[in-house]
């Protein structure tokens, strides 16, 4: 019986620098409000963290017949058997494009996570090197990882064996 093999998110530097400016700037104006607003606004950055952080990715594990999304805290299992295709994105391909100018829940917030308008859903939290994993419901989950080829060759390998 072989090992579960264990793939960690990539984490680009621009989802980085978009929370921290981000934080920094909602902490920033809460202290020019009054104690009213300012709780107001610390409540909504607490908030935000907590919802974006429900779906942020820490690791991918490709189990005996399964693909776990381990999340912070919670984690997404995809059976194996409904995976149909495993692929890199296209060279090119961009988050800022007009069609995906507003796909994503979080907009660079921790990453780009959520639901797209197609109904896909998107654990990427770096804007290269990503992985589409095509599901038998047609639907796409898009994913980070630090080693995408070695991801996409491990992943395809298991679903071959099962």
């Amino acid at each position: 019986m072989k090992m579960k093999k264990v793939f960690y998110t990539r984490i680009g530097i621009l989802p980085i620098a978009i929370t921290s400016v981000l934080v920094i700037l909602l902490l920033g104006l809460s202290l020019k409000l009054n104690k009213g607003l300012a709780v107001i606004v610390v409540f909504a950055l607490i908030s935000g963290i907590l919802f974006a952080s429900y779906f942020f990715p820490i690791k991918f594990i490709i189990a005996r017949d399964q693909l776990i999304i381990q999340r912070l805290w919670s984690k997404k299992i995809i059976l194996l058997n409904s995976i149909r295709a495993v692929s890199k994105t296209q060279k090119g391909y961009s988050f800022y494009s007009p069609s995906s100018m507003n796909a994503f829940n979080t907009r660079g917030f921790f990453g780009y996570l959520g639901k797209t308008p197609e109904g896909n859903i998107s654990y990427a939290t770096a804007m290269r090197n990503n992985i589409w994993i095509k599901t038998g419901n047609n639907k796409q989950l898009l994913i980070s990882v630090k080693k995408p080829k070695a991801f996409i060759k491990a992943l395809n390998s298991k679903i071959l064996e099962n």
